[in-house]
């Protein structure tokens, strides 16, 4: 096989490994963002309690609610953690429209599940369950994008 030939086929391989490592990866979910799942639990738990996404670009969180009791997903600048809860609690744990919510907000049934998209730049952030009770229980986890 001659050397042109051989820096040709090469040069093809190369561009279709590139090709091929940017459409895979990155935890699925279509239109380039991510699609990340996280239960709700009983025990005042979120599953995981950990999440994280690429920052600046829209990532989509699936959250079933998997206890009994009414839960949500409330994701918040860490120092607004505090705040949010109990405001939120002061109307029955409906996160919607407080200031310093992100994403997410409104109680979810037992059984039930809601789709959130969230878009934040790079950094930490915390996810709370705003229901009376449970964030101060512990009811929280980290999100981080990257």
């Amino acid at each position: 096989m001659n050397l042109k030939l051989r820096f040709w086929i090469l040069g093809l391989a190369l561009v279709s490994a590139v090709i091929l490592s940017a459409c895979g990866g990155g935890g699925g979910g279509g239109g380039g963002g991510s699609a990340l799942n996280v239960s709700t639990l009983d025990t005042l738990k979120f599953d995981p309690a950990t999440l994280s996404a690429p920052g600046g670009a829209p990532a989509t969180v699936n959250v079933k609610n998997t206890g009994a009791q009414q839960h949500n997903w409330v994701l918040v600048a860490t120092a607004d953690a505090d705040r949010v809860a109990t405001e939120a609690a002061a109307k029955n744990g409906d996160a919607t429209g407080i200031a310093g919510v992100l994403a997410g907000g409104k109680p979810v049934a037992g059984g039930a599940s809601e789709t959130l998209t969230v878009n934040v730049p790079a950094g930490s952030y915390t996810y709370i369950c705003t229901i009376p009770g449970h964030y101060q229980a512990g009811m929280k986890g980290t999100y981080t994008a990257q």
